[in-house]
């Protein structure tokens, strides 16, 4: 028996396979689909030698499909239709979807941004659910990106030169100083600063961060007395007594709203908060929705 050579097969075969069968006329088909007479009959005795029929004979002065025309003129409209979908862009629905969004933050992005999103999520996309993955050191990110593990990091500028990671803008903070006002005061100058107990918000065992950094340029050192991996485990730990936090001052709406909070008495640069994606997702429709929704 002749094998038979599937991978010639294409569309355009089946274009003029369903014109001809649909006109009952080469010539007819031929004019629709703008193609010569010639053309058109080479498609079909290409096809012939495929499918192993005449698939349409004379029949008087036109021609005729044969059963087995009858029977795959069904499956090659359905093949069309089927390419046609996989070609076209998808159609996302929020309103249909059952899947889990994963947004690696921390406890200060869960306050600023995640809280107003999942209300917003609740009522537009009734049926997911909302996974926050913890957060991490910068160097981190870009892994759980590639990985698919997270589908948005919402975290401080990232500093890298990765070219396959996207980030934008949300908001900017500056950082102050806060203290529970029946235990301590807020200090006036950066001396005072530097000799009061500090606690830091440090995700593995470092002491030093970014207000460290500035403190040096200043010839300077603070007193750091303890240090803990969340915004919510600090506010929690210095409650009630005379450690101090430099923390972004948007957590005095929410984390730090007990405390009292005076601007450092030095400059402190502001910074910006960024949402991060991976750019295998620039075409996904319902990753696109879902970044339009986070600000």
């Amino acid at each position: 028996m002749k094998k038979i050579d599937y991978t010639s097969l294409d569309v355009r075969l089946l274009r003029m396979f369903i014109s001809v069968y649909d006109c009952q006329s080469v010539t007819k088909a031929a004019a629709k689909l703008e193609l010569t007479q010639s053309t058109v009959s080479h498609g079909l005795n290409q096809l012939r030698q495929i499918v192993q029929d005449d698939l349409f004979v004379q029949s008087g002065r036109s021609i005729t499909a044969t059963p087995k025309a009858d029977v795959l003129i069904d499956k090659a409209r359905e093949i069309i239709v089927a390419m046609q979908d996989f070609a076209t862009p998808e159609q996302y629905n929020p309103m249909l979807d059952t899947s889990t969004f994963t947004i690696a933050a921390s406890d200060y992005e869960i306050e600023t941004i995640i809280k107003p999103l999942l209300k917003k999520l609740r009522v537009q996309a009734p049926l997911s659910s909302l996974h926050i993955a913890p957060a991490r050191t910068q160097s981190q990110w870009a892994n759980v990106l590639r990985s698919g593990e997270v589908d948005f990091v919402l975290s401080p500028t990232l500093d890298s030169s990765e070219l396959d990671l996207v980030q934008t803008t949300l908001f900017s903070d500056r950082e102050v100083c806060f203290y529970d006002p029946e235990y301590q005061s807020a200090p006036k100058t950066l001396a005072q600063y530097c000799q009061l107990p500090h606690a830091i918000m440090s995700f593995n065992n470092s002491l030093r961060t970014d207000i460290d950094v500035d403190l040096q340029r200043f010839g300077a050192k603070r007193k750091i007395v303890a240090s803990a991996p969340n915004f919510s485990a600090l506010a929690s730990l210095i409650k009630g007594t005379d450690i101090i936090a430099t923390m972004p001052s948007k957590l005095s709406e929410s984390l730090f709203k007990e405390f009292a909070q005076t601007p450092a008495p030095f400059e402190v640069p502001p910074f910006e908060i960024v949402k991060i994606w991976h750019t295998r997702n620039r075409n996904s429709q319902r990753h696109i929705w879902l970044k339009n929704l986070i600000e």
